[in-house]
């Protein structure tokens, strides 16, 4: 599991680092444990080929989650992820 700690994630094991897809349905539970009160969190993603995407993360009993399904990757390759918080006119982001 990828942890944040004052908005800087990392990653307690190697392949945490690294996203795919398990089962049949071609989606992946991404789990980052924070603690992040007051705070609505969203994944920003950035592909090789330059394409973005942004998926809203839930908190659950301080772990932020989301589920990643083959059609929010758009293309294969490396992708930079960084985790942004709002709280009113505040946006404060993480590590990328």
């Amino acid at each position: 599991m990828l942890k944040m700690e004052n908005w800087r994630v990392s990653a307690e094991v190697e392949r945490d680092r690294f996203l795919g897809f398990t089962g049949e349905h071609l989606a992946r539970r991404l789990e980052i444990r924070a603690r992040v009160p007051g705070y609505a969190c969203k994944l920003d993603l950035e592909f090789e080929d330059g394409q973005k995407n942004i998926l809203g993360l839930t908190a659950e009993g301080g772990v932020l989650c989301t589920d990643i399904r083959r059609e929010y990757v758009a293309c294969h390759g490396r992708v930079l992820a960084q985790v942004r918080g709002l709280k009113g006119d505040e946006v404060i982001k993480s590590n990328v």
